[in-house]
């Protein structure tokens, strides 16, 4: 925050350039946009007196980390959304420590088009908020995926994706699979359009695949998760199913 500064006042910018986030003397915090020049300098080359300008940039700041968020974000959710997953994604994809410790899991609802049909699309979204949130609180209380991420694809599909550390990846994709299964396939209240509250259930067919089966392909990775879904929902939904090579080739025939 400060580098500008004192790289001028060292004498190596002509100026310095910006913002500091600072505590008011009201307890709140604020940030100052400050902008300035030495105005005179000792015979030695030592600073002798700066002016320049103080401007409160807070309500611009908070402006720039909504546009943020809402760039970074699904709008319903509030998961990450395809966009910024990707991102994440590729980071992790191109760090040494976690390029082969990855799993990622391609989630997609069943029942939820029914739910759609029959209720309506407020009330699918109110299934689809509480899904998230139901994604949301399992993950962050997993501590043995690190970095994870959970974004929101569109209509009723999502994606997780983290990096395990030690232990069995399989296992574990297992382990998680059948715990957000459990957990998603129960009776979600919903508010009708007169007002009323009722129940829904919809459940969730899971594939999942491991970053070692990709030969560092990025787009492998993640298909090779579609492609165990696929079989999921092809056999009987409400499973998590593991990408097999005999899968892919199977789907390229």
């Amino acid at each position: 925050s400060t580098k500008k500064m004192q790289q001028h006042l060292r004498g190596e910018l002509d100026y310095y350039d910006t913002s500091v986030r600072a505590r008011h003397r009201d307890g709140h915090w604020v940030w100052i946009l400050t902008r300035g020049r030495v105005g005179s300098w000792t015979p030695d080359g030592k600073p002798l007196w700066v002016f320049g300008t103080h401007q409160d940039i807070t309500s611009s700041k908070h402006a720039e980390g909504r546009l943020r968020r809402e760039a970074w974000h699904d709008p319903l959710t509030g998961l990450t959304n395809r966009a910024r997953f990707m991102t994440r994604v590729s980071d992790m994809f191109n760090h040494p420590d976690k390029a082969k410790r990855l799993i990622v899991l391609a989630l997609d609802l069943d029942g939820f088009k029914v739910v759609n049909d029959t209720l309506g699309h407020p009330v699918g979204d109110q299934v689809l908020k509480t899904v998230a949130k139901t994604l949301k609180a399992r993950l962050q209380s997993e501590p043995r995926l690190r970095d994870h991420v959970v974004a929101r694809f569109g209509g009723d599909e999502f994606m997780i994706c983290g990096y395990l550390p030690s232990g069995d990846l399989d296992g574990f994709c297992v382990e998680l699979g059948e715990t957000l299964i459990s957990e998603i396939n129960v009776p979600i209240a919903v508010t009708l359009g007169d007002g009323s509250l009722d129940h829904c259930v919809v459940g969730v067919s899971i594939g999942y695949s491991l970053s070692e089966q990709t030969g560092g392909n990025i787009d492998i990775f993640l298909s090779n998760a579609d492609i165990a879904l696929y079989e999921s929902k092809r056999h009987g939904k409400g499973v998590a199913t593991a990408y097999r090579r005999s899968m892919r080739e199977a789907a390229e025939r």
